[in-house]
């Protein structure tokens, strides 16, 4: 799978009481062929944090480790990323298609600026979700301080992304499944927003 050879490493962030979760997203990606680390999510619940920040901790974590470790290009996933039909195709083709300069690329998201830069990829100063994106280790320490912030991580990330090079895939690779939000603690839809 090209996201193994394009980055160093895949992690999948997921939640110990969410099994139903990790069986979906590995069962997606054994279909592509796609190896990833699982993470144990922090849990709001067990560590009596405020759900934004339970998932800010979690990826904080998954940063910092992968800084420790000297990986070079990070991808990481939330369990509820869902993988748009022919996936592997067209991670083949859109990957081939992002400038060199990127620092930041997502894989899904909810853009609030389009800059078309081919009809495949296009640059954004601002976009949230985090259910499934990667970056190169030059905006590791950006993303651990993104965590730190006092809004969740994603609204953190888009205030900075006018300073980065942050790119996406438009039309988007992945989505967000639907169902139960642990961090809003109700059910969520957001199929006609991530692009």
């Amino acid at each position: 799978m090209i996201l193994n050879s394009f980055f160093d490493r895949v992690v999948l962030i997921n939640l110990a009481r969410r099994p139903d979760r990790l069986e979906k997203f590995t069962a997606q990606a054994k279909s592509v062929g796609l190896e990833f680390e699982r993470f144990e999510a922090v849990d709001a619940r067990t560590e009596n944090l405020p759900p934004p920040q339970a998932c800010a901790a979690s990826h904080r974590e998954v940063v910092t480790r992968a800084k420790a470790d000297g990986v070079g290009r990070l991808l990481v996933f939330e369990d509820d990323a869902l993988f748009v039909p022919h996936f592997e195709a067209a991670c083949e083709v859109v990957l081939g298609m992002i400038p060199s300069d990127w620092q930041m690329f997502y894989l899904g998201s909810w853009p609030h600026s389009i800059i078309p830069v081919n009809n495949l990829v296009a640059r954004t100063d601002g976009t949230i979700c985090t259910h499934a994106f990667g970056f190169k280790s030059d905006v590791f320490d950006l993303v651990i301080e993104a965590s730190m912030g006092p809004t969740p991580i994603d609204n953190e990330l888009s205030i900075r992304h006018g300073t980065i090079r942050t790119y996406m895939a438009h039309p988007g690779l992945a989505t967000q499944e639907p169902g139960f939000s642990d961090i809003r603690n109700t059910e969520t839809n957001y199929t006609d927003f991530i692009r």
